[in-house]
């Protein structure tokens, strides 16, 4: 008997391992659901139990960005991962896009979650927009990581300026990494019709200064993390005076070897999980 408990409970380890593995983050028809914020339709996911924590994936990109990390903090964590406006598989009502649009947009999704108190990981664009949510709602955020993230044009290196400009011209499909990108965006997003025109707004919210005026930063007080890869796409200086020029108590600082803009990639999950986890759940 002692062996065909053993023998079952191997068959279950095994598909539940496969399982696991063919999870598809962003495109997960189990737990996906919609919230109805803002004028929108965001499209979210959620996985595991615990503290709520809630990911908010980089510019252009989508809950796919953090297919490594969702696995590791949902043991820990309930995790709620979303796409935001005109990204993955959320619409976009409006044609517009600026920081604090989709800041008011997350706002309206905790409060959607009848939220008290959460963390936040927020990626890029969604650490400008963490940021500026530690500013609008401090006493709804208990701690966050704010990962890639700068509050100015003139924090990017040349080569992500130019980028930029190309998004924002009319011949943008022309752009070999644009144009293998609307194949994707093609087959999630509910208005694939909008995607020239949704990297013509992501270039101009870009290229828009100030993302965080100065006299706003300075208001953070959140317990924060502020990561960076050593090669990201900012200025080094910048960085360290990102972090230099928060006025909260609580804040630390990690520099990751060898690393650039695109920290949340597999080859980097070995060292940025337990950082982030770590992190998390320590005082």
């Amino acid at each position: 008997m002692k062996y065909i408990l053993i023998f079952f409970c191997w068959i279950s380890f095994k598909v539940s391992g496969q399982a696991l593995q063919d999870i598809q983050y962003g495109n997960n028809s189990i737990v996906g659901s919609y919230a109805n914020v803002n004028g929108i339709t965001m499209y979210y996911e959620k996985y595991g139990e615990g503290e709520p924590i809630i990911l908010l994936h980089g510019g252009t990109g989508s809950i796919s960005e953090f297919q490594f990390l969702i696995p590791y903090l949902s043991k820990k964590f309930k995790v709620y991962a979303l796409d935001f406006r005109g990204h993955g598989r959320t619409n976009n009502n409006l044609d517009a896009m600026s920081y604090s649009l989709l800041t008011k947009d997350i706002i309206q999704f905790i409060n959607y979650l009848n939220l008290n108190t959460i963390k936040i990981i927020g990626y890029s664009d969604g650490g400008i927009v963490a940021l500026k949510l530690a500013i609008d709602i401090p006493e709804k955020i208990e701690k966050m990581i704010v990962v890639s993230a700068n509050k100015s044009v003139s924090d990017l290196n040349k080569q992500f300026i130019g980028f930029a400009k190309t998004m924002i011209t009319d011949n943008n499909l022309k752009n070999a990494y644009i144009k293998r990108e609307k194949k994707k965006y093609d087959t999630i997003n509910p208005e694939p019709e909008k995607y020239q025109r949704f990297m013509q707004l992501m270039g101009q919210m870009w290229l828009h200064d100030p993302y965080i005026k100065n006299r706003d930063y300075a208001k953070i007080s959140t317990p924060l993390l502020m990561m960076y890869g050593d090669n990201d796409a900012f200025h080094f200086d910048a960085m360290i005076d990102m972090y230099k020029n928060l006025n909260c108590k609580k804040k630390q600082l990690c520099i990751l070897p060898n690393t650039n803009h695109f920290v949340f990639k597999k080859k980097h999950a070995k060292i940025i999980n337990p950082i982030i986890h770590k992190y998390l759940v320590s005082d």
